[in-house]
């Protein structure tokens, strides 16, 4: 259902996905000497990690947040969280849970005042002691007073309900620059950067107390992290320690693995260059492809994520990826939700991260780094899009008998019920009869596909649109799930695409039109942490379903990516507009080109009429900026004007033609979008008929590829 291009992509991804599935390796293992940059000479050039989910947490609470540590399995099944985050700040500190596969906060936060025992300072690691069965969780973390430059061991309890969290103990370490602790099976080791390099802290009686200072046979200093596991499968636990990259030399390690009984196994370096050297680096024992043995994943503050095996007596780096997203401040490794597609024993790493000043109008602070098949599955949900947007068919059975005629295989219906409407095109029924209607259909060897559309704060909508009545086909109250906000719930409207994705699997996306008119500002409805819950709402239930907002090039005189960098992240991917922004009116400048009904300027784009026809050349220019924006392994789904617009004018048949041409033929585009729906009035004597005619034959001359 899509081009040779376009299927050309999603071919690599699955060679990529199933190297990594078969445990593909690199050819050239380097024991003690490791580079950056790639894996040798390998063939499958596997990626072992995408950011498969990305958050604010900073607007729903204190920011920034300092250490992420990771749930115990088993612990708060009711409310499913993954992690828990603390933060210190002057006034006090706090710590929340983090829930969902879009980390976000929830109403669990606790906040305590500083004294003599929680002193003012940053938290810099943090871990879960270990306990007997059905024993309170402890969380030990590391702090650093302001006041005298000591540092402690803070140890606080979660209540069996999740509902409380108190302090109950603090153990004072004493100068000596403490950067690291971690989890043993008595008690907890912390790490020093300077000599003596650690503290071991016995565990007895739900109590922590220090009990020896251990030197290391080793002449370096400098250690940032420190992390315990069976990491070669030989059943005891081994010490992994890093050390910071801008303090050693070429000829120094700065990755050593001991014994538990602290002799050194094996010293590494890792050859890092110049950008990628940090005065930290962040450890966790990790396994994101399956299996028994976890990998060891080093962090650095620049966004470089490497990934280093040990078998035993050889060290390999696996891969050396870059994330784009810099400014790290903590990672851990979490359990996988058990609604999402995973292997045996797989993790992820949730990491935190200080957003830029640049960034400061849509802060990402929150990622989740796991294997690319973890966002593969949800980008084949859009994969090969031929949709028609929004038909104006009261009855669902036109709808899938249009889809057919013009060899779409997707519709993408706006949800907006009016009181004393209830059976308009737009209504909530008439889209869950349309879902009813689409099951079963196949087109193009392919089950047709629904985007639910809801409209934006922009248009107006508290006084058009209400919240939908509870609708018998379906297996939940609909109308329960809203709120005060009424239709403006976004986070309802995802609970009920999630909720309604169980019951029919060909719901794939929630779409938000012309989003990126209401992200800040005015009518700024869609916070980090508002998307957070409804890409949860929705993957917690279904694993494929997709947020895809309408994104235009520019908002005001700014280009969309210029003003929110970090905004592709959250969503999946954006359905981009093309209506010649970038120009602006460009060929429809003059006096003669007819320009829509409400136009007061001639500004801001070009669909009037012929006039128009030759700006479809800046599509690919537009469309490739478009898809800069895009974390790797995305690609973008691009719509275009079919039927007039209120002011920029109304396009040709010819316009229609090449415009979808063009899309389709952009190596990043994944899927179009037809606004509005389409479907020949005429027997299509030629091509140029109508515009029906020309999206009938377009789509289906589209070479299916499944």
């Amino acid at each position: 259902e899509h081009p040779t291009n376009m299927s050309a992509s999603l071919s690599s991804l699955v060679v990529a996905g199933l190297c990594l599935l078969t445990a593909c390796q690199p050819m050239a293992v380097l024991a003690d000497t490791m580079g950056t940059g790639t894996c040798g000479a390998n063939a499958c050039n596997p990626k072992l990690t995408q950011v498969v989910e990305a958050a604010g947490l900073s607007d729903s609470g204190p920011a920034p947040w300092d250490v992420v540590v990771a749930m115990p399995a088993g612990m708060c099944a009711d409310l499913g969280p993954r992690a828990v985050v603390f933060n210190t700040s002057t006034a006090n500190t706090t710590a929340a849970l983090v829930f969902g596969p879009t980390p976000h906060l929830k109403q669990q936060a606790w906040a305590f005042g500083h004294d003599s025992d929680l002193p003012e300072g940053s938290f810099v690691d943090g871990t879960v002691l270990t306990a007997a069965s059905g024993a309170p969780v402890r969380f030990a973390l590391l702090q650093r007073s302001v006041a005298d430059g000591n540092a402690s061991v803070v140890v606080l309890t979660l209540s069996s309900d999740c509902h409380h969290m108190t302090l109950a103990q603090k153990v004072n370490l004493g100068p000596g620059r403490w950067s690291s602790l971690a989890a043993l099976a008595s008690g907890l080791l912390v790490a020093s950067r300077s000599q003596p390099p650690f503290a071991v802290l016995t565990d007895s009686n739900n109590s922590l107390a220090i009990t020896n200072r251990t030197t290391l046979g080793l002449p370096y200093t400098g250690w940032t992290s420190v992390r315990c596991g069976d990491i070669d499968v030989v059943g005891e636990p081994r010490i992994v320690l890093t050390r910071a990259a801008a303090n050693a030399s070429t000829s120094e390690p700065n990755l050593v693995i001991l014994s538990s009984s602290f002799s050194p196994i094996k010293t590494a370096h890792l050859d890092l260059d110049a950008t990628a050297r940090s005065p930290d680096m962040w450890l966790a024992l990790a396994n994101v492809a399956g299996g028994h043995r976890p990998h060891i994943m080093l962090g650095l503050t620049n966004g470089t994520l490497l990934t280093v095996a040990f078998n035993g007596t050889r060290t390999v780096l696996l891969a050396s990826e870059n994330n784009r997203l810099a400014s790290w401040v903590h990672m851990a490794a979490v359990p996988m939700l058990q609604s999402s597609p995973q292997l045996p024993g797989e993790t992820q790493l949730v990491v935190l991260r200080r957003p830029l000043p640049v960034e400061a109008s849509f802060p990402v602070d929150v990622l989740v780094l796991a294997r690319p098949t973890h966002y593969t599955i949800r980008r084949h949900a859009l994969s090969g899009t031929l949709a028609q947007y929004n038909s104006v068919a009261t009855n669902a059975s036109d709808i899938a008998s249009d889809l057919v005629k013009t060899h779409a295989n997707t519709y993408s219906g706006v949800v907006c019920d009016v009181d004393g409407w209830p059976t308009t095109s737009r209504s909530y029924s008439h889209l869950v009869s349309t879902l009813v209607a689409l099951q079963g259909l196949t087109i193009n060897r392919r089950q047709a596909r629904v985007w639910l559309t809801l409209l934006p704060p922009t248009e107006s909508i508290a006084d058009k649109c209400v919240v939908p009545n509870d609708d018998a086909r379906t297996q939940f109250n609909e109308t329960a799930l809203f709120g005060p906000k009424g239709y403006e719930d976004y986070a309802a409207w995802a609970e009920v695409v999630g909720r309604l994705g169980q019951q029919f699997p060909h719901l794939v996306a929630l779409q938000v039109d012309d989003m990126s008119h209401d992200i800040t500002g005015q009518h700024g409805a869609f916070a980090p942490s508002v998307i957070a819950h409804m890409t949860s709402a929705m993957r917690s239930r279904v694993a494929h379903q997709t947020l895809v907002p309408t994104m235009y090039y520019s908002e005001g005189s700014q280009f969309v990516w210029d003003l929110w960098p970090d905004f592709a992240f959250v969503v999946d991917t954006a359905l981009f507009y093309f209506r010649n922004q970038k120009q602006g009116a460009g060929p429809c400048a003059p006096a003669a080109c007819p320009w829509g009904p409400s136009c007061k300027e001639r500004v801001g784009g070009c669909l009037a009429g012929p006039c128009a026809d030759a700006s479809v050349n800046n599509i690919a220019g537009e469309v490739s900026d478009m898809a800069s924006g895009l974390p790797e392994g995305r690609r973008l789904q691009v719509g275009f004007y079919a039927t007039g617009h209120s002011s920029l004018g109304t396009p040709t048949s010819l316009y229609v033609q090449l415009a979808m041409q063009s899309i389709l033929s952009h190596p990043s585009v994944d899927g179009i979008t037809v606004y509005t729906m389409k479907v020949p009035t005429t027997n299509c004597s030629h091509i140029l008929a109508d515009e029906g005619c020309v999206v009938q034959s377009v789509f289906g001359s589209v070479t299916p590829r499944w």
